[in-house]
């Protein structure tokens, strides 16, 4: 009888056990995928945390190939406090978590006094600052997507001068036909 108990408890602990490891991770994922990815459709469309955003009057033109915007738009976009010493070309960004310290051109960056090694510089050029656009899911700890909706469009080939000119002739002929005839009859009076 002993065995028995002891039997069905090992069974229930082990069945509870698989339950709640396979619960977790689907919560986990779950919570992840509503903030964890920040999409970005054709170098245009933000869409991260609820929100879409379109980029393309943000874009500020650099020296470089990369995406960057305004010191301005990247802040009330990504929601964080800035603030610019123009004598030592050091930008300062937080939120409620963290404090981002970073010097104009350089890939070294600081998070809470910790080094922070950097893909791209924040750029400073004609007087203004720009901040690269990868900053915003680096600095929010998500995953940048980039989408390009236009693979997914097949191009025809572009037919030849001859299909455009029989296509031309196959719409205009009926025209020509009711035109010379409205001639003729206006001819008459």
């Amino acid at each position: 009888m002993r065995k028995r108990i002891w039997t069905w408890l090992l069974v229930v602990s082990l069945l509870l056990t698989g339950i709640g490891s396979s619960i977790q991770p689907a919560y986990a994922a779950a919570a992840s995928s509503t903030v964890g990815t920040m999409k970005l459709y054709d170098y245009s469309l933000l869409e991260w945390n609820g929100k879409r955003v379109f980029l393309g009057r943000h874009y500020v033109e650099t020296s470089t190939d990369g995406l960057y915007l305004g010191l301005k738009s990247f802040s009330d976009i990504f929601g964080f406090q800035a603030d610019w010493n123009k004598s030592s070309k050091t930008l300062t960004l937080k939120n409620q978590e963290h404090t981002f310290v970073f010097t104009a051109n350089s890939k070294q960056g600081k998070v809470d006094g910790a080094a922070l090694p950097l893909p791209e510089a924040v750029l400073f050029e004609k007087g203004s600052v720009a901040v690269p656009l990868s900053y915003g899911a680096l600095l929010n700890d998500v995953k940048l997507d980039l989408v390009n909706q236009l693979d997914k469009v097949h191009v025809v080939a572009i037919p030849n001068e001859d299909a455009y000119s029989n296509a031309y002739d196959k719409v205009s002929g009926p025209y020509h036909q009711m035109y010379s005839t409205y001639e003729k009859d206006a001819s008459c009076i």
